[in-house]
């Protein structure tokens, strides 16, 4: 059914549907609060279908346990020859019944009104595709804090892409889709991005791509609790990246590599005077950048540590790089993962 109201505010009135797809492991302690913010949606009429991979917990004895009596829940698990996030992910959009379709992770938390602003968004921008805000909550440790701040930083650069018709990254733990979208392939065979390669198939597909700030859409998650975490999570997101078929998701990427690597080697082929200035330089474009993305995103600043990831991040990233290039897989969730 068309909408024929371009600024509708409420989903008062609406007969679209909306699936909510969750894939989970090992998520004992973070099920029970995530059911119970989506059992509080204000979007009347959902469904969450929130499918098992095989975990070694009791996260689903918990997530039937709890949405027992709740008809909008649909519980279900892989079968015993398949395993991952993709395919858990795939598993529930065969399921799905909506005529959009938001998905987040089973270790994120959600606002009441997320399901009902997104959805309305896209009916309003008449969008394929969606890109949410996922912010780093709860940081108690620098390494945290660190993280914290590039996560913001990711999230602003993707939808500054995006907003220049160049969609490159996004992040999976908030993202809405239209229907039309479920079967897009999502190339089980590798661990991570079933976020960016939806996006990248949209873009191919020349669907309507767009981003939502709205500070009741955004989702918050938890840093990695070490560094070494933290390296293993952004090597596995990096490993993805020699899979794009996207000439702008090559040539951004390669871009973005290349300014890290001359960062360095500045530090070796410049003299004093030069290697401050372009450093000094690159410090307060990204505390600008950062700045207004903290103030639309509504998470704290902090100058110390916006510098100090200013000074390390290039190190960090090459060192990513690096790893990625000679990955031969990691371990996620209790898991080896390719």
């Amino acid at each position: 059914m068309p909408i024929t109201n371009s600024d509708l505010t409420s989903s008062k009135g609406i007969n679209y549907k909306v699936s909510v797809v969750v894939a989970f492991r090992n998520e004992e302690k973070n099920l029970p609060k995530l059911i119970n913010e989506l059992s509080a949606q204000s979007f009347f009429n959902l469904e969450f279908i929130l499918n098992n991979d095989h975990s070694e917990d009791n996260s689903l004895e918990i997530a039937k346990k709890q949405t027992e009596n709740d008809k909008r829940f649909k519980i279900t698990s892989l079968p015993s020859n398949e395993y991952g996030k993709k395919n858990a992910i795939q598993n529930g959009n065969s399921l799905v019944t909506g005529d959009y379709v938001l998905y987040t992770d089973a270790d994120c938390s959600v606002q009441p009104s997320w399901v009902e602003k997104t959805v309305l968004y896209m009916i309003n921008n008449q969008l394929d595709f969606c890109s949410g805000t996922v912010c780093v909550s709860n940081t108690k440790s620098l390494i945290e804090k660190l993280q914290a701040v590039e996560f913001s930083q990711l999230v602003g650069i993707g939808h500054f892409l995006i907003y220049f018709k160049m969609p490159v990254i996004c992040n999976g733990a908030n993202m809405a889709i239209n229907k039309k979208l479920v079967g897009a392939p999502l190339k089980s065979n590798i661990s991570s991005g079933d976020d960016v390669f939806l996006l990248h198939y949209a873009c191919k597909n020349k669907m309507r791509i767009g981003y939502i700030t709205d500070i009741e859409t955004k989702v918050t998650t938890s840093a990695m609790p070490t560094f070494s975490t933290w390296l293993s999570q952004r090597i596995r997101w990096a490993g993805k990246s020699f899979s794009y078929k996207s000439a702008i998701a090559w040539i951004v990427s390669g871009f973005v590599v290349l300014v890290q690597i001359l960062l360095i080697l500045s530090l070796f082929i410049c003299d004093f005077y030069v290697v401050t200035a372009i450093w000094i330089f690159k410090i307060i474009v990204e505390l600008l950048f950062f700045r207004r993305i903290a103030t639309q995103q509504k998470i704290q600043k902090n100058i110390f540590v916006e510098i100090l990831l200013g000074i390390i991040y290039p190190f960090f990233a090459v060192l990513v790089g690096v790893c990625a290039i000679f990955y031969s897989g990691t371990t996620w969730k209790g898991r080896k993962i390719n």
